[in-house]
């Protein structure tokens, strides 16, 4: 099974790479794949904004569900990528 994680990251310190990281490791302990997208780019946050939420949506694609960690409402990439996946019949968990 393959779980993708969304979440808030912009304008957060370090992007919430570390909330994305500690769930990657939760979801990971408990025997899923995850598509985690601080991984993507390899960490890199200067790409023009419509790349990271094009390959994001190809990564739900993929996925067997998605999960979102705490605040992902405020976001609205990861309130679109949640809407997509939710649209396409993938579950939404919480990270």
């Amino acid at each position: 099974m393959l779980v993708y994680l969304a979440g808030p990251m912009s304008g957060l310190p370090k992007f919430n790479y570390p909330a994305f990281n500690a769930a990657q490791a939760a979801w990971e302990e408990q025997g899923w794949g995850v598509l985690n997208p601080t991984r993507r780019f390899e960490g890199r946050t200067d790409l023009p904004y419509e790349v990271y939420i094009n390959h994001s949506l190809m990564d739900i694609s993929v996925c067997d569900a998605i999960a979102v960690l705490p605040g992902w409402e405020k976001s609205t990439g990861a309130s679109l990528e949640v809407q997509y996946a939710r649209a396409v019949g993938k579950p939404v968990y919480l990270a």
